[in-house]
């Protein structure tokens, strides 16, 4: 067997063990996407089929040919590059049950210096267990290099850069067009698009549009709106749950309109929050126009009738939640808290209740937007572990596993007991909210919690497909005793987020407003959005359950 046909060969068989490896172990679904093209291709331009192919098979042949450059230098950046890419595929698929997309290239963005050493910790175990699985690849693929320099089987270090750069091109140009769902491509070529689509599409930033609506007279003149963080409403002993997570909360049971189990806007924190803040509904998702970015937010609607508007974070100092300093011109004060470990212990969130209180007292009529810090994993950084009730519980960095699942939900529960409940007794006694007529405290969370559920460890954020659970979050109103809630009549769960924007304004005053919590007839279905807000890479909607 002749020199290049022994290169060929070796060509063809490693590409075809690297598309099976994929197809199988990382699970990317080629064959479904290749009977796709061929059986719509009626529908699909022939010439656009032909080079959807090419473009998918091109992209194992060039990550092949690198084994091949002569170059060391040029040999070493390719191999890290492509090692690094399949490190990033296995764990996402261990840890979320599928590979890296650009939603999670968003979240890691935006959510970087919150989480990134919680995410070590919590999943150490399925980084370490990844780490293994690349350590296999990576000895085959050094003991294929020994071979092709055994016997000089070199190609033209330009052809495989050459080949390497139109692999690149012919991706991206596939991702602009299809905004990334036709981007069947290997793992690294995948990567690397993924990162320059971020760069070639970021989403608009500029002014927002002004309020337009014609108001009244407003409804309560302190309007306390909280959005707790990864906080699921079946964990509540409030609502069932045997486990007395929320001893408070039920000790003034009648003094709270209680919703039950609410859908949540998004299964993922910035994606809700854009949606609460402004007003987007579920038909209008996703939003390729950028709309939820353009329109008035909840704090120009408040502004206009006369409150003092408030951004009170307890999760960063720094932006979050696709805001931007154009969202920051319409807030009169934008608190940041000084999260430390001495105030853990003391009070939860006892600054968030000290400003809260402040702005009551200082201003006739407020309205807050609270983002607060609440039970995102790892749930034993969450609470003092002097207030530990339930037990036994994870240790303090120990990974999630499905074997530990009683552990991770006492866990979870104890942090349900200090962030929810203890943050509501502190809440409810310093502002004397039982004998008060002129504030309202609307409570929800930004998504819920799958914990190990269905055999996988992602808690929230999955983008296709995503466990109901993950959507599913609290509402909790009071007072009750509030004359503007003079019977009004809950159905439990029957509500979702998308409803809570047109009942902020509703208590601001303003009229002719569809789908708010407090309407006698429900007509909106619990449905969640799942996956990039904007519709730039793959999105779902899912129907909540409570199975």
């Amino acid at each position: 067997m002749g020199k290049n046909l022994k290169i060929v060969v070796i060509l063809f068989v490693s590409t075809l063990t690297l598309w099976i490896v994929e197809e199988y172990l990382l699970d990317k679904n080629y064959m479904g996407y290749l009977s796709h093209l061929v059986y719509g291709y009626k529908q699909i331009p022939l010439f656009k089929v032909l080079v959807y192919i090419m473009t998918s098979f091109l992209s194992f042949v060039v990550i092949v040919l690198s084994l091949f450059t002569k170059n060391k230098k040029v040999f070493f950046f390719f191999i890290s590059m492509v090692s690094i890419a399949y490190l990033v595929d296995i764990i996402y698929l261990q840890v979320m049950g599928k590979v890296f997309s650009f939603h999670d290239l968003e979240t890691v963005l935006m959510e970087m210096d919150k989480f990134s050493l919680v995410v070590l910790s919590t999943f150490s175990n399925l980084l370490i267990k990844s780490l293994v699985y690349l350590g296999i690849g990576v000895l085959l693929v050094i003991l294929l290099r020994f071979y092709i320099k055994k016997h000089h089987f070199f190609i033209s270090t330009f052809l495989v850069m050459a080949m390497w750069i139109l692999s690149i091109g012919l991706a991206f140009g596939i991702y602009v067009k299809t905004a990334g769902f036709s981007n069947k491509v290997s793992t690294p070529i995948a990567m690397i698009d993924t990162i320059l689509y971020k760069l070639y599409i970021d989403p608009y930033c500029g002014k927002r549009k002004s309020v337009t609506k014609s108001c009244g007279v407003s409804k309560i003149n302190h309007i306390v709106f909280i959005v707790d963080e990864s906080i699921s409403a079946k964990y509540l002993s409030l609502n069932g749950y045997d486990k007395k997570t929320t001893p408070f909360l039920d000790s003034i049971a009648d003094n709270i309109l209680n919703y039950g189990f609410i859908s949540s806007g998004a299964n993922g924190s910035a994606s809700s929050n854009m949606i609460l803040m402004s007003g987007i509904t579920l038909d209008e998702l996703p939003d390729r126009s950028y709309k939820a970015l353009k329109v008035p937010n909840i704090f120009q609607y408040a502004k206009k009738v006369g409150y003092t508007t408030s951004y009170i974070s307890g999760q960063t100092r720094e932006l979050q939640n696709y805001m931007s300093k154009y969202d920051i011109d319409t807030i009169d004060n934008f608190f940041k808290t000084d999260y430390t470990t001495f105030q853990l212990q003391k009070t939860p969130e006892k600054d968030i209740v000290d400003e809260v209180l402040k702005q009551i007292n200082e201003h006739n009529k407020t309205f807050m937007f609270i983002v607060k810090r609440g039970a995102h994993f790892h749930y034993e950084h969450t609470y003092p572990q002097n207030n530990k009730v339930f037990s036994p519980t994870l240790k303090r960095d120990e990974p999630i596993s499905l074997y530990n699942k009683k552990r991770v939900i006492n866990s979870y529960c104890n942090a349900i007991l200090w962030r929810v409940d203890g943050f509501f007794e502190s809440l409810y006694r310093e502002l004397h909210l039982d004998s008060r007529n002129d504030t309202i405290i609307i409570y929800t969370s930004d998504h819920g919690q799958s914990i190990l559920e269905n055999g996988t460890v992602a808690t929230h954020n999955v983008s296709v497909n995503p466990n109901p659970s993950q959507g599913i979050v609290p509402l909790l109103v009071m007072p009750s005793s509030l004359d503007i809630l003079h019977n009004k009549k809950v159905l439990k769960n029957h509500y979702t987020h998308f409803q809570l924007f047109p009942t902020l304004l509703w208590l601001m005053g303003y009229s002719d407003l569809n789908h708010t919590i407090f309407d006698t007839k429900i007509s909106i279905s619990q449905v969640f959005f799942s996956g990039d807000l904007f519709g730039r890479a793959g999105t779902s909607k899912t129907e909540i359950s409570y199975e």
